[in-house]
């Protein structure tokens, strides 16, 4: 392969941390982000922040520093794929350093898909590299144990608070797509069947009656899905509730940090399965070292959403970023 940056043959690591901005005329652009910013932060969001960019940018840094170790020789850069001129300026450096080859690595999206990753950040990296040098895209995290370990302790936390007679209604809720074709379809079971064996594992020993749902936050409505192939989140909440379960546990598997589709786009849609939720109540959110954990009752059943693997599981992600690098460096 030829040397590059110092001593390590594979001498950077580009990371993508934000979803790709979304093709919208510019009035719909001005009208959404009058919105965003008179709404979402004028009043939804006590704090005026969000806490998706300082999150995720804790697990590049830890990420960094572990692999830094490891390999002193190795050159990193973190960038953002909704600002392709983040991508060119990380890319100019890591050449200018003298690497030949650069590792991508999405960290944001625990399966990879077609809409953001392969037709869209994969291709802007290459063109930024324009044939400079070797491009290699790092695996999915979804893939890496860890990863997946981090919602089993997320799930394994919020049943300890439980009574154990209690029954309980997991759902493992997916961002979802409206396409017909996608490679995310393909690569998604190899990190949901194992976290759901994952998932039932830690139930097994659960007493009460217990059961285990998959939905999607979005596209699993009418218009998008007419002929109702998919759940979707409010429809399993609203199950748990006619069913009478105790309890509702929901674990968002594809967000690895809390951002405002969780807090607000998404929870307008879901949580309204639950008559007490107020879709125009402020979302308070202080502590960004703990999960954002929401909690809504109807009838007997509770539903709790029990947040993303940030803070004190925080760890779990940052390992899988590195065992995926890992993978790279030594099959280099």
């Amino acid at each position: 392969m030829g040397q590059s940056c110092q001593k390590e043959p594979l001498g950077s690591w580009l990371l993508s941390l934000q979803r790709r901005r979304p093709q919208r005329s510019p009035g719909h652009l001005r009208q959404g982000g009058a919105k965003i910013v008179g709404w979402y932060y004028g009043h939804l969001l006590p704090e005026k922040k969000v806490a998706w960019r300082s999150q995720l940018r804790k697990v590049y840094d830890e990420a960094v520093a572990e692999l830094s170790k490891r390999h002193p020789g190795l050159e990193f850069r973190n960038a953002y794929y909704m600002y392709p001129e983040t991508i060119r300026q990380a890319v100019e450096e890591l050449l200018a350093a003298g690497c030949e080859t650069i590792v991508y690595q999405n960290i944001n999206n625990p399966v990879y898909c077609d809409f953001e990753d392969y037709s869209y950040a994969l291709v802007t990296v290459h063109e930024a590299v324009a044939g400079r040098a070797k491009v290699i895209m790092a695996d999915q995290l979804g893939n890496q144990p860890a990863l997946r370990e981090a919602y089993c302790q997320i799930l394994r936390d919020r049943l300890a608070g439980l009574e154990r007679s209690a029954s309980v209604l997991v759902i493992l809720s997916r961002h979802g797509h409206p396409f017909k074709k996608e490679t995310q379809d393909v690569r998604a079971p190899l990190y949901r069947e194992p976290l759901e064996a994952g998932i039932r594992q830690v139930m097994a020993d659960w007493p009460g009656a217990w059961e285990i749902a998959w939905s999607c936050d979005e596209y699993a409505d009418e218009y998008w899905d007419p002929k109702h192939t998919k759940i979707s989140t409010y429809e399993v909440y609203r199950r748990a509730i006619e069913e009478g379960y105790d309890y509702a546990i929901e674990l968002p598997t594809e967000f690895p940090a809390e951002n405002t589709d969780l807090m607000i786009f998404h929870a307008m849609k879901k949580f309204c399965a639950f008559g007490e939720y107020d879709p125009n109540a402020p979302v308070p959110y202080p502590d960004w070292e703990q999960p954002l954990v929401r909690t809504f009752r109807e009838g007997k059943t509770t539903g709790i959403y029990a947040g993303c693997p940030v803070g004190p599981y925080r760890k779990y992600v940052v390992q899988a970023v590195v065992d995926s690098l890992e993978g790279v460096l030594q099959s280099a």
